[in-house]
C-alpha cells in the first residue's frame, strides 16, 4: 500500500471535481480507472493534523500544539502499527525533515520502521534537487521508488509531497500551461501553479510506477493532506461562507489492480 499525501491539494483544483481550468490533469487521468470520493474533507489546516487523521483515524484537539507535537506516546492503534502487525514493512517519505512538528518521536512510537527524511535524502549521490521547504516531489517520488522496488515482502509506505508550499514562489522549473495564467504573481494563482508542479510530481511518479512490478500488487491512495488558510477574496459575506466548500473538500483517489 502506497498512500500518496498531497501538500495543498484541494478538490476544487481539480477537474475530477469539476474545475474546467484543472491544475491537476494527471490525477484527473489516474481517476479515469479509480475509485475516488466525491463528498471527503479535512479536519484542520495544518499537515500534522490531516497525517493524524488519516494514520490514526483520530482527530486532533485544533488548539494549541499538534497532538503529534506534544504527545508522542499518545495511546493510538494507527495503520502503520496494525499492518506492521501482520508483516508489513513500512516507511515514510518526505522532503523536510522529520523533526518538524516533532513527527519522529509520534511516528516511530505507532508504527512506521523506516523514515527517510529530507536530511537523509540531502546525503544521497547524487544529490537530489531542492525546491522551496526541501526536496523535490520529483525526487522523492523516484527514491521512494527505488527503496520500495527494493522490498521483499508486503509494505505499506506514506509519500508526503512538499514542494507546493507557502509562498509559493519557486522556480518550477516546467512550463505552465496558458490556462493556469504563468505570468501571473498573485498568491492564489501562484498556488495553482504549484499544485501543478505537485500533478506533474505524481505523473512522472504514475508512469514509472505502472511499469514496474509494484504495479500488480499494491494500492495507491491519493489524497489531500488538510483544508487551506488560502483563497481568493471574497465579494460578499455570503460568497465567503460558500468558499467554505472550496476550504475544506479534498480529493481521495484509490486504484490498484482490478
Amino acid at each position: 500500500v502506497i498512500m500518496v499525501v498531497m501538500e495543498s491539494v484541494p478538490a476544487v483544483e481539480m477537474g475530477l471535481y469539476g474545475n474546467k481550468e484543472s491544475a491537476t490533469p494527471q490525477l484527473d487521468a489516474i481517476a479515469k480507472t479509480s475509485f475516488w470520493a466525491s463528498t471527503f474533507y479535512a479536519n484542520g489546516n495544518q499537515t500534522v493534523w490531516g497525517e493524524l487523521a488519516l494514520l490514526c483515524s483520530m482527530l486532533d484537539r485544533l488548539k494549541s500544539a499538534p497532538v503529534v507535537t506534544i504527545n508522542p506516546d499518545l495511546r493510538a492503534t494507527c495503520l502503520p502499527r496494525l499492518l506492521k502487525e501482520q508483516g508489513y514493512r513500512t516507511h515514510w517519505f518526505h522532503g523536510n525533515t522529520s523533526s518538524f512538528f516533532r513527527r519522529a518521536p509520534f511516528f516511530l512510537r505507532h508504527g512506521f520502521e523506516k523514515l527517510h527524511d529530507g536530511e537523509l535524502l540531502k546525503t544521497q549521490t547524487p544529490p537530489l534537487n531542492e525546491v522551496g521547504w526541501g526536496i523535490s516531489d520529483p525526487d522523492v517520488f523516484n527514491y521512494a521508488l527505488n527503496v520500495l522496488e527494493k522490498e521483499q515482502q508486503p509494505f505499506f509506505a506514506e509519500i508526503m509531497t512538499l514542494s507546493n508550499h507557502h509562498p509559493f514562489t519557486w522556480d518550477w522549473g516546467i512550463p505552465i500551461p496558458d490556462r493556469l495564467d504563468p505570468g501571473a504573481e498573485d498568491v492564489e494563482t501562484l498556488f495553482r501553479h504549484g499544485i501543478y508542479y505537485t500533478d506533474h510530481a505524481i505523473g512522472r511518479f504514475w508512469k514509472r510506477f505502472s511499469e514496474s512490478s509494484l504495479s500488480q500488487n499494491t494500492l495507491v491512495v491519493f489524497v489531500g493532506d488538510h483544508g487551506l488558510w488560502l483563497y481568493d477574496q471574497a465579494a460578499s459575506q455570503l460568497d465567503e461562507i460558500g468558499q467554505w466548500e472550496k476550504y475544506f473538500r479534498l480529493p481521495l483517489i484509490i486504484t490498484g489492480p482490478g
